[in-house]
């Protein structure tokens, strides 16, 4: 696991933060980001400050952490045991506006770490001691083995939000959850950047192992930052919002490699609805029934179904409850 290197990030903590003997940039092999994606995507979609207006974020970056061999990404999980990558972004003028998904470019991650998960929180803020904020939301969490790899291009996984948080400054924090990668024995998961100066380094932060906040420019010495995305919604209408609701529900089994129950307890008689959905969004299973105050099930086959991550929902007259069905 691990955890057995844990000592080496004080050994490397201790040493002089910045040399670029530590880290190797190995763009020369990497997919390309296609410029008009950016300059010509709709207004709604954000990119860091650098990447949105800057020539020299038309190639990109990933930068290996070269302690030992296979040892994991300066952006993404390495041996430091990196818990979080957190990213700066900008949207000014707008009083009020929602983030309703997180893109991530993602870079070769290992297969042993595949049905281990990643999800995306928004923070309205770094505090002046560099702590977060206050949490704004949670993203659905989405499967390591789900990813959108690259090809020619570079891809971007995304993150939604199922109730898109609402901000009214200029500024917010998108933090990319690795916790889960260090329940496993290796692997890792990087993330695209800048190359080295395109971008600011005060604009991206890490979570140690330790709990400890700092930034890739006062850990690494680099000034860049993360291929990621937000869109954002200026129009905010917050009364059509789903209600969250807690109907004590339970899935068995999960993961699964066909059959799936979906149980919940309905706290008062009316109709209910069940739906599943797959990371892009398309409803693949559903069902609606008239329940009353004891408990419920509903059952689904999902043999014709790929392996993947999926989304249930289940909708009644307190809201809506919702949680993930992993297929083998």
């Amino acid at each position: 696991m691990k955890l057995y290197l844990f000592g080496l990030f004080f050994l490397l903590a201790a040493a002089a933060f910045g040399q670029q003997s530590w880290v190797e940039n190995v763009q020369q092999k990497l997919p390309q980001i296609r410029r008009a994606e950016i300059t010509k995507s709709v207004p709604e979609r954000i990119f860091p400050v650098s990447i949105g207006g800057e020539e020299c974020a038309d190639s990109i970056a990933l930068y290996s952490f070269r302690v030992e061999s296979d040892s994991g990404y300066v952006f993404g999980t390495n041996t430091l045991l990196d818990q979080a990558k957190i990213q700066r972004f900008v949207y000014p003028g707008q009083d009020r506006y929602q983030i309703t998904e997180v893109g991530v470019a993602f870079a070769r991650p290992d297969s042993m770490i595949d049905d281990l998960v990643l999800s995306a929180r928004i923070y309205n803020d770094i505090n002046a001691d560099s702590t977060l904020g206050r949490l704004l939301a949670t993203s659905d969490s989405v499967r390591i083995g789900d990813v959108i790899r690259p090809d020619s291009l570079i891809r971007f996984t995304r993150f939604t939000f199922p109730n898109p948080p609402v901000l009214d400054r200029d500024s917010f924090w998108v933090y990319i959850d690795f916790s889960d990668v260090y329940e496993g024995f290796g692997g890792d998961i990087g993330i695209y950047s800048t190359l080295e100066d395109c971008g600011e380094g005060t604009d991206v932060f890490e979570v140690k192992a330790n709990g400890a906040y700092t930034t890739v420019e006062n850990f690494w010495g680099l000034n860049a930052e993360m291929f990621m995305f937000t869109t954002v919604d200026p129009d905010v209408v917050i009364s059509t919002r789903q209600p969250v609701a807690t109907y004590q529900t339970t899935v068995a089994p999960n993961p699964t490699f066909d059959q799936v129950a979906i149980s919940f307890v309905p706290p008062t008689s009316g109709r209910y609805s069940a739906s599943l959905h797959d990371l892009g969004g398309r409803n693949v299973r559903s069902t609606a029934s008239q329940f009353y105050t004891s408990d419920a099930q509903i059952n689904w086959s999902l043999a014709d179904l790929p392996a993947g991550l999926y989304l249930y929902h289940i909708d009644g007259p307190q809201g809506r409850q919702s949680g993930k069905v992993v297929k083998r």
